[in-house]
C-alpha cells in the first residue's frame, strides 16, 4: 500500500497498491467493516501508475494523477475513469496538488508551454474540456490556488516584472474572466507560502496580504460591495 484515505462517512478506505500489476500502483476500495475483500477500481488505459489521489468532499469520487494525466473515477466502481486534461506538451507534467470539490478540480500544469505552470479547471465528470483560468498567461504561471464555494482563487503575476503578483477569483463554471481582488497598484506580499490568502468560513470572503497590509475581499454577489477589498 502506497497511498491511503478514508471516506468522509468512515465506511470505506481507498488506497493504492501493486496488487494486479507489479510496480503499477492502482486504486482499490475496501469496506472498513472487513466483510469483503478489497476490489480494484477501473483503471485508465495502459494501467499507468497512480501517483497520488484525493477524495471529493462527498466521498463519491477519487481524483488522481497518473502519467501526465488528471483523472477521476467513482469509488463504487460504477463507471470507467475520465481523463480530465488534454495531452501535455513534451516533457510537461502535473505540478503541485490539485484542489478538488464535489464537481470540479483545479490543477496546475505546463500544459501549453514547457515550465509555465498555468492553472486549469475541469468538471469531474468530464462533461466539458479543461479551461485555463490565468488569462492572459504570464511567464511565471500561477502560485497558490484554492476552491472556495463556486469560485477559484489563485495568485498570479499581472506584469512581466518580478513582484507583480495579485490575487484573482473566477467562477468555476465560467461566464466571466478572472478578476483581481488587490487594490489598484498594490501587489500581493507573498507568492508561494501556503497561506498567501485565507478563505473565510462563510465562503464569501477572503483575507489576503498585499503591500504590507491585510485586506478583506468579497467573492460573488451575496455580500454588498463585491470585488471591493478594504
Amino acid at each position: 500500500v502506497e497511498r491511503l484515505q478514508v471516506t468522509p462517512d468512515s465506511t470505506r478506505a481507498v488506497f493504492t497498491a501493486a496488487g494486479l500489476v507489479n510496480a503499477r500502483h492502482q486504486l482499490y476500495v475496501v469496506a472498513l467493516d472487513g466483510r469483503a475483500a478489497a476490489t480494484p477500481l477501473p483503471a485508465t488505459a495502459g494501467t499507468p501508475k497512480v501517483f497520488d489521489f484525493w477524495l471529493t468532499p462527498d466521498g463519491t469520487r477519487a481524483v488522481y494523477t497518473a502519467a501526465g494525466s488528471v483523472a477521476s473515477v467513482p469509488i463504487d466502481g460504477s463507471a470507467k475513469p475520465v481523463v480530465l486534461n488534454p495531452p501535455l506538451v513534451a516533457g510537461g507534467h502535473i505540478a503541485g496538488t490539485p484542489a478538488v470539490s464535489d464537481e470540479w478540480v483545479l490543477y496546475q500544469a505546463d500544459q501549453e508551454v514547457l515550465r509555465r505552470y498555468d492553472l486549469h479547471v475541469a468538471p469531474l465528470d468530464g462533461s466539458a474540456p479543461a479551461r485555463r483560468l490565468n488569462d492572459p498567461p504570464g511567464n511565471d504561471g500561477v502560485s497558490t490556488y484554492a476552491i472556495v464555494g463556486d469560485e477559484a482563487l489563485f495568485v498570479a503575476p499581472t506584469l512581466p516584472t518580478y513582484g507583480s503578483w495579485q490575487l484573482f477569483h473566477a467562477p468555476l463554471a465560467g461566464g466571466r474572466p478572472a478578476r483581481v481582488l488587490n487594490p489598484p497598484g498594490v501587489y500581493s506580499s507573498t507568492t508561494s507560502a501556503p497561506r498567501s490568502f485565507l478563505p473565510h468560513p462563510d465562503l464569501n470572503r477572503v483575507l489576503f496580504a498585499a503591500g504590507g497590509e491585510l485586506y478583506l475581499g468579497f467573492l460573488g454577489q451575496p455580500i454588498q460591495g463585491a470585488d471591493a477589498p478594504r
